[in-house]
């Protein structure tokens, strides 16, 4: 589904292994490449966030207090979780 030459960058650590369509990357040109964060970037990300929150909204699937925040990471299994 990606467009011709665009680029997936894996920014997770997957524990389990994961399956990819060399095929159809093939047939797009894709390009493959990973990234990491560092924790002493925070504090810019955390800075950037209210310049690029239209940009960011789209990729954010749920709203929760901080005291249910790890409820939250384990509920990424469960995409009935109540969206906010």
């Amino acid at each position: 589904m990606a467009k011709y030459q665009s680029r997936l960058v894996v920014t997770a650590v997957y524990m389990k292994p994961v399956e990819f369509n060399l095929g159809a990357m093939l047939m797009s040109e894709m390009t493959i490449t990973t990234a990491v964060g560092y924790p002493t970037e925070m504090p810019d990300v955390i800075a950037a966030m209210p310049r690029l929150k239209d940009k960011i909204a789209s990729i954010i699937s749920h709203r929760l207090p901080l005291s249910q925040v790890l409820d939250g990471l384990k509920s990424r299994h469960r995409p009935s979780l109540p969206r906010s």
